[in-house]
Formats: structure tokens, C-alpha cells, sequence
């Protein structure tokens, strides 16, 4: 069953240690590709900007998705919202937020000099709000997210909603002039929501330092957990019924499992006693780096470490802390990484 959790903060965040999420304090830009698995266009000169503007932006604080129309085998109903807010006709088109960026198959160069520039300007301009979010996916195939909006200054109006966006990365699947096994970029799967564009959590005026957090979860994300993505977007709503895009956030999904994991060169035992975490760490290998994280499920530190140089390690932490799940983190690099969920009784 879908559920929001909604808290509202009256108060400066400085004053409070209630969130931990970092807080994404840049402006986010968004372009979006209307497109359809069958369309020719699409799979033509289309694909090639979707590639280029993914090659240039992909690491840089923008979304770039593609939303496949009704008739298309991709297609869900989000996408289908999502596109019918952008309007126009035809495909492919390109928007960057709800402009139409007018693209063709002779202007490409254009097009991706003018998205340079856009991408740029944002950077030099700090957000209204920013956003802070996580994503993790258990063994049972249930992701959990969760957001936390800062507004970094006043706002003097609007009408704000929060959409949170699952879009999987390398998806196999039919495309015309492509073939039946293309690699689709960036595939906006399904609304997290139960409503496209989610909840109206503000209206305007909003005091700067207002804090607002999410906690959001989904059942039977079947997907490779390697190619997924989970996006926050905030909307303003205007008089017209039109969504516009304010900023966002995107974030890779976590695996949180009691499984090994193939690429892992070491092995994690943990063990509750009373307040006390037993840890030890054990590989064949010198270990150059390690990381160790162990945090609540609402991102919150508990504990922190970095090792060099490691073989083994057994460590007991003090967990004074209630009873509940927490997730165990440890990144080596070249020697893999793991994520575990820790349940203190």
C-alpha cells in the first residue's frame, strides 16, 4: 500500500538536527524527450540528441528523460500526464522545463550550444528551495524514499508540489530505426506518487529556513536496481492548471540486502548486543581505503569511519540508540562495496 508521511517544521533548521539529508542546494535543469518506440524519427535524429545532451549533462545537475507517448510500447501513465502538461504535437520533441526547444534533425548543434548555455546560467543562480533525497531497495523489492525540502530563501507565492519519479536507465527494448534490442536512456517508468505531480505540500508566502520532509515507498520494483534512478521534482501549479518546474533532484537507488554481493572481496558479520554493534570485517586481501557508514533510515549519520590498510577489522560501537532498522554502508573502491540492514531489537 502507498502511503505519504508529511511533516512540516516551524522553525530554523539550524536550530534542529532533525534532518540529516544533504540538502542539493544547486538549480536543477530539466529536458525532456517526447518520443514512442515505433517512431522512426525518434530512433533517428531524435536518438542522437537525447545521446548528445546525456553525454554533455548527464553528470551535471540535470534530468534528461524520455517520456514515450500513449501508443507506445514504454509508455505509463505518468509519462502520459507528464507529456499532455508539455502540450504540442508530433514526435520527437525536446523541452528544457516546458519550453519547446524546437529541435530538428538540422539543428542539433544548436540545440546542444543553447542547452550549454542554459545549464550554465542555472549553476550561476542559487534555488529558491533545495532538495535532499535518498532512495534504497530491500530483498522483498520495496524501495524506500525519502525527501526533505530547505527553502534556501522567501518565497512570495506559488502553489507548491512535490513529484517523486522512478526512471530506469538501459532499458532493452524495441526501437524503430534502432532495432529490437536498443538501449533506451533514462525511461521515466512510473510515478511514486499516487498522482503525477504529487502532493501540494505549500502555497506561498513561505518563510526562508521552512523545512518540509517525505517518506515515501513503492512494492515490487522488479527492475535491475543498477539501472534506477528516483527523482524529486517540485512544481508550481499556476492559475491555468500547468505545472512548471521549480527544481529538482535525482539520486541513484541504493541496495540494501543480507546477501553478498558478487563484486564484494570481503566478508561482513554483525552482531546487536544490547547497545553494543559487533563489527568484524574480514578479507584476503590488503584493503588500500574503507569507509565505514552506519546510518538511520532517514539518512541520519549514527556513526562514521575510515580505515587504510586493512585485513581484518573487529570493532564494537556504541549504538545508543532506540530499537529499530539501520543501514550498515561500507564503500572500498577497487574492492567493491556493500549495504546492510541492521535491525536492533
Amino acid at each position: 500500500m502507498k502511503k505519504l508521511i508529511l511533516i512540516l517544521v516551524l522553525g530554523f533548521i539550524s536550530k534542529t538536527n532533525i534532518f540529516s539529508q544533504e540538502i542539493n542546494k544547486k538549480q536543477w535543469t530539466m529536458f525532456s524527450k517526447v518520443t514512442a518506440d515505433w517512431c522512426t524519427f525518434c530512433g533517428g535524429w531524435g536518438w542522437e540528441l537525447h545521446k548528445q545532451l546525456i553525454n554533455e549533462f548527464e553528470n551535471k545537475n540535470t534530468i534528461i528523460w524520455a517520456l514515450h507517448l500513449g501508443s507506445s510500447g514504454l509508455t505509463n501513465d505518468a509519462a502520459k500526464d507528464i507529456i499532455a502538461n508539455l502540450g504540442g504535437s508530433g514526435q520527437p520533441r525536446f523541452y528544457e522545463s516546458q519550453t519547446n526547444m524546437n529541435a530538428s534533425n538540422s539543428n542539433i548543434p544548436q540545440k546542444i550550444d543553447e542547452a550549454k548555455s542554459i545549464v550554465e546560467i542555472n549553476d550561476l543562480f542559487d534555488p529558491i528551495a533545495g532538495i535532499g533525497l535518498t532512495a534504497t531497495l530491500n530483498d522483498d523489492k520495496k524501495l524506500d524514499v525519502m525527501t526533505n525540502i530547505l527553502f534556501l530563501s522567501d518565497a512570495e507565492g506559488g502553489n507548491f508540489y512535490l513529484g517523486l519519479y522512478l526512471i530506469e536507465d538501459k532499458v532493452i527494448h524495441n526501437q524503430a530505426n534502432q532495432g529490437q534490442n536498443a538501449v533506451h536512456r533514462y525511461v521515466l517508468r512510473n510515478s511514486i506518487l499516487p498522482a503525477t505531480f504529487g502532493e501540494n505540500f505549500a502555497n506561498g508566502p513561505i518563510a526562508k529556513d521552512l523545512t518540509y520532509w517525505f517518506q515515501r515507498s513503492m512494492e515490487n520494483v522488479t527492475a535491475n536496481p543498477e539501472n534506477l534512478k528516483v527523482a524529486a521534482i517540485i512544481w508550481t501549479k499556476d492559475n491555468n492548471g500547468k505545472y512548471k518546474f521549480f527544481n529538482a533532484n535525482m539520486v541513484d537507488v541504493d541496495l540494501i540486502s543480507d546477501t553478498e554481493n558478487p563484486e564484494q572481496k570481503f566478508n561482513v558479520f554483525t552482531n546487536f548486543q544490547n547497545n553494543d554493534l559487533f563489527l568484524r570485517i574480514e578479507n584476503e586481501e590488503n584493503i588500500p581505503q574503507m569507509k565505514i557508514n552506519i546510518m538511520d533510515v532517514q539518512g541520519k549519520i549514527m556513526y562514521s569511519s575510515q580505515l587504510e590498510n586493512v585485513t581484518q577489522v573487529e570493532k564494537t560501537i556504541e549504538m545508543s540508540c532506540p530499537s529499530g532498522s539501520y543501514i550498515l554502508k561500507i564503500d572500498t573502491n577497487d574492492h567493491g562495496s556493500m549495504s546492510k540492514k541492521l535491525i536492533k531489537n
